[in-house]
């Protein structure tokens, strides 16, 4: 449990302030997609945990655009080039 001004944040407090933070950010992305330029939402779950922005930009978390993306960082991380090659 965490603690928030003196009190025990409970699990399905947790839960609920995750929940909200990802349809944020699906309708941050759905914004995006409409050439809306915002920022992303700031997280309810790290504003509640006194988590900082700086703090969770260093989350292992990454997000990806495509799937291309996502198969390019795979494979740059497997110890391999973005374009598929090997070294």
């Amino acid at each position: 449990m965490m603690v928030l001004h003196g009190q025990k944040l409970t699990l399905a407090h947790t839960l609920q302030a995750a929940e909200l933070d990802t349809l944020q950010a699906i309708c941050w992305r759905i914004g995006q997609l409409a050439n809306v330029n915002e920022k992303p939402p700031t997280s309810i779950l790290n504003t509640l945990l006194g988590r900082t922005e700086t703090e969770s930009e260093d989350s292992p978390v990454q997000y990806f655009d495509s799937p291309e993306e996502f198969e390019a960082a795979m494979r740059a991380a497997e110890g391999g080039e973005p374009d598929g090659k090997r070294h």
